[in-house]
């Protein structure tokens, strides 16, 4: 004789999608739980561009990222460092748009440590757009300049270059971060590539169902992939990146760093907007001179009419004096190297006005 009907044990299927509902329910709740976190302990800095492949979340206020350092980094309502500048112009004012990476963005230092704020506190009658974004290249700063940067009618874009911009230039993607707009060589001709395809960077996520939209939507996935399976890979992954990097001619790299700079001139030569270029020197470059340090950029600089200041003799000169302008774990400036960046560049932009 049979057990009543409500006495049945569930059959297998009915198991199946007991354990899929409790697990989508789980998942679900993690997800609530990393975006809560993310948008209200920690916020998230960068939130995903389908242009540009990520930019800076605005109106976000947060600790300095290294540790021991205090401070405070907000991104103002168009995810610029410092004052939010409306598009239009204030009467009597100078304006400078920096672009740069992550030494312009300074995540290690708090607001009114910023070597753009200090030049703002320098000189009264400047008002500085600090536009730098970690990871991005040169590349990414001509068409955010174009797009985005122009809006604000600068007087003087001042393009911070270092020399990994090189290498990012040609990337389609950052491991840590996503697909980006790339530069491809081909016969002597630059080619921008502002489509962004995800392919290469999927190499570095979770290989799970649907990577490529939790890649892009989901923070719970996001965590996962950054703190858990690319720590755990990370050997591996490193050396995928750099046999892509490794797949680049340095030469190649090279004309197209150059060929973007010119870009940028020709951009901005018709509006009447002044160009400069300070060149950013590693570490190790700024305390010892006999290293290399991209010979070829100034000159060419020169020969187009763009002014262009390397920052190494003023980063050596403090590091000769015991200053310690990078941190010694960072390879980025100290509050220091700030200070010592602004006094280099304030003059130096001041005498490019009066030219």
């Amino acid at each position: 004789m049979s057990a009543p009907a409500a006495r049945r044990r569930p059959g297998w299927k009915a198991k199946v999608l007991l354990l899929l509902g409790a697990a989508t329910a789980a998942l679900g709740v993690g997800e609530l739980a990393v975006r809560f976190y993310a948008t209200s302990m920690q916020p998230r800095l960068t939130v995903h561009d389908d242009r540009l492949g990520w930019r800076h979340r605005p109106n976000v206020r947060r600790p300095v990222l290294h540790p021991g350092t205090e401070g405070e980094i907000a991104f103002n309502e168009f995810g610029h460092r410092g004052a939010a500048y409306p598009h239009q112009r204030t009467p009597g004012k100078f304006r400078i748009l920096a672009l740069g990476d992550s030494f312009t963005e300074a995540l290690q230092v708090g607001e009114e440590r910023v070597f753009t704020r200090l030049m703002e506190r320098a000189h009264p009658d400047w008002e500085v757009i600090n536009a730098g974004v970690g990871s991005y290249g040169t590349v990414q700063q001509l068409l955010y300049l174009r797009d985005d940067g122009l809006l604000f009618a600068p007087d003087l874009v001042l393009l911070v270059w270092f020399l990994n911009d090189l290498a990012d230039n040609g990337f389609s993607y950052a491991p840590g971060l996503g697909p980006r707009p790339y530069a491809d060589y081909d016969g002597g001709a630059v080619t921008i590539v502002e489509s962004l395809d995800q392919g290469p960077y999927l190499r570095f996520c979770a290989p799970l169902p649907l990577r490529g939209f939790l890649a892009r939507h989901s923070y719970l996935y996001q965590a996962f992939n950054q703190r858990v399976w690319q720590t755990f890979r990370a050997e591996a992954l490193d050396a995928l990146w750099l046999e892509d990097r490794n797949s680049f001619d340095n030469r190649e790299l090279s004309a197209v760093a150059t060929t973007l700079i010119q870009r940028i001139g020709a951009l901005l030569e018709p509006k009447g907007i002044r160009f400069g270029v300070a060149l950013v020197p590693a570490r190790e470059q700024a305390a010892d001179l006999d290293l290399s340090f991209v010979p070829w950029l100034a000159p060419f600089c020169e020969s187009r009419g763009i002014p262009c200041r390397s920052l190494r003799q003023a980063l050596h000169r403090a590091t000769a004096d015991g200053q310690q302008p990078y941190f010694a774990d960072d390879i980025h400036w100290t509050a220091a190297g700030h200070q010592v960046v602004a006094a280099e560049l304030g003059p130096w932009i001041q005498a490019q006005r009066q030219k």
